[in-house]
């Protein structure tokens, strides 16, 4: 594990604002134009009400000489300054947002695309895109309406202080007491709000994998009558999340409450000082009511404060599982110093053993020779290691004990990606991406014409049916391939082995979904294409297999 996972799971939020950095310029400007916002709605209300009463005194005679021109244009210029800057603030801080998330979400990927796919097996789809949408989206709290938000209060309280000091430094202390009440409720805002934010954080992925996992797997509760557990279980969910939900509102309205209160306090307080100071000389009536309004414009601004707080434990949670994630060892990686490819591909097991839990080995013990060129076959029931194999040969994961060599080289002796290069998989769940048919094939050859990819789809069985197509090769697949069937899909993805043009071929159950006729016919094709090449096709049955240089019934050997 890289060693500053350890600290930044301890501080997850110092350390994505510290991915925030390279983005200063948007956040710098989104918190100016925020904090201008707020000094122009500071000083529009308080020169208002300055005016107001100015001009009020004046008419009753007891005002002489008064100017209405300065304050007037400035009173003009105050509400064109909040304006604009309210909308350049809404305009910067979230395009700043957008392009903070969208680098999150690059970030993450990168690191996702880092680690072995068994270690990412271990989530559930659901919870592994609600780190990709959820998790990341919550984040966008962090500047817009912590940060940013946070600083320019800060500034603007400073701001309307020393304009409070200005007509007298007593009335700062109000000002000042109103800061210091805003910090304390914004903190005890974030305190009540911290387990419920981050019992949501943590209810949202389970509560949309079972929803996920109730679609896609709508048809079998069908069949096999567990649409009601599938309805309780999504029930069950839904309450506790409108529980949770319903706790938040409930804070969110104690804390408006107690804010409101704050602020009326601090107006009251300004009040009755004010109204002493008056009958002391101290300040005029016009600059009493300035104070009043300065300190309305000062509440206004600390008032999202405690809500965006209450969160903050919610957005703390998400960004401790999205560092889990990223930060998760990987287990399968290059050497420093790989050595060449080798110019055979002669593969050998020796002794090797593997499994998924400790002290329960799937393989114990295990040898096996392939020479360059040969074609293997490995039949037999479910559960006894033969994916397991497909999986050590393409490198998915290491043995626990004994090793694998190709041409006499370790295989943990050569860079990952050449390695990848050199092999294509046909994988039991092959997926199916949100693309086109052509999109679908190109992920194995990006630049392959369309004359390879009818090619590669002829050798697969499914050149006929994606011609039917609307669209044919641009026709749209939907989500995990929503609009072809299971044995479809897997057909597109042995076309998409078949693309990538491998020197070893590994293949896991392909005639999977076809009937005995299709499956004979896929066997016919891929005797040709699978000529000169190293093979190892894994199937329960036997009876549809191309010729094969050997056939290994799994069943009967002790590779316990």
């Amino acid at each position: 594990m890289n060693h500053e996972a350890p600290k930044a799971l301890q501080r997850p939020l110092t350390h994505f604002a510290r991915l925030f950095l390279h983005r200063w310029p948007w956040m710098l400007a989104g918190t100016l134009l925020t904090l201008a916002t707020l000094l122009a709605n500071i000083g529009l209300l308080s020169l208002s009400g300055w005016f107001i009463t100015a001009t009020a005194l004046a008419g009753l005679g007891l005002i002489v000489g008064l100017d209405i021109y300065v304050p007037g244009g400035g009173i003009r210029f105050f509400a064109l300054a909040r304006t604009l800057s309210r909308y350049g603030e809404r305009l910067v801080t979230h395009e700043a947002t957008f392009r903070l998330l969208a680098d999150i979400r690059c970030w993450l990927f990168r690191r996702l695309a880092q680690q072995d796919p068994l270690s990412l097996g271990r989530l559930r789809g659901g919870d592994l895109l609600n780190r990709l949408t959820a998790d990341i989206e919550a984040l966008d709290n962090l500047y817009i309406r912590v940060i940013g938000p946070t600083i320019a209060a800060l500034l603007a309280g400073l701001v309307a202080m020393a304009l409070l000091g200005w007509v007298d430094g007593r009335m700062a202390l109000v000002a000042l007491g109103l800061l210091l009440v805003g910090a304390l409720l914004t903190w005890d805002a974030a305190r009540r709000g911290r387990r419920s934010g981050q019992r949501m954080s943590h209810l949202q992925p389970r509560f949309r994998a079972v929803i996920i996992e109730g679609v896609r797997g709508l048809a079998e509760l069908r069949v096999y009558g567990g649409g009601e557990r599938q309805r309780r279980l999504i029930g069950q969910h839904g309450r506790a999340w409108s529980q949770l939900q319903r706790r938040m509102a409930h804070l969110t309205g104690v804390g408006n409450a107690l804010n409101g209160l704050a602020g009326q306090l601090a107006l009251f307080a300004a009040l009755i000082l004010g109204l002493w100071l008056h009958q002391q000389q101290a300040i005029t009536g016009p600059q009493w009511v300035l104070t009043l309004f300065a300190l309305m414009g000062l509440a206004e601004a600390l008032a999202p404060l405690p809500l965006a707080f209450q969160f903050l434990g919610r957005t703390r949670s998400a960004a401790t599982r999205l560092l889990e994630q990223a930060e998760h060892p990987v287990q399968v990686h290059s050497p420093r110093s790989p050595q060449g490819m080798p110019e055979r591909f002669d593969i050998e097991l020796r002794r090797v053993t593997y499994g998924y839990h400790a002290g329960r080995p799937v393989l114990s013990n295990y040898s096996l020779h392939i020479t360059q060129g040969r074609q293997l076959a490995i039949t037999g029931p479910s559960g006894l290691g033969k994916t397991t194999l497909l999986k050590l040969l393409a490198r998915l994961d290491d043995p626990w004990a004994g090793t694998i060599r190709v041409d006499g080289v370790d295989l943990r002796e050569l860079a990952l990606t050449d390695w990848h290069q050199r092999i294509g998989m046909l994988e039991q769940h092959a997926p199916v991406f949100s693309d086109s048919v052509a999109g679908n094939l190109r992920v194995a050859a990006p630049d392959a014409g369309e004359e390879r990819l009818w090619e590669a789809l002829r050798i697969a069985g499914l050149d006929e049916r994606v011609r039917a197509m609307p669209e044919g090769l641009a026709t749209w697949l939907g989500e995990a391939g929503a609009t072809v069937s299971g044995g479809e899909a897997r057909r597109l993805a042995l076309a998409r082995v078949i693309l990538h043009d491998p020197d070893i071929v590994l293949l896991d159950e392909p005639a999977a979904g076809l009937d005995g006729d299709s499956a004979r016919a896929l066997a016919a094709r891929l005797q040709h294409w699978l000529r000169g090449r190293t093979a190892i096709i894994v199937s329960h049955d036997p009876d549809w297999l191309p010729p094969m240089d050997a056939v290994l019934d799994w069943s009967r050997i002790d590779h316990r």
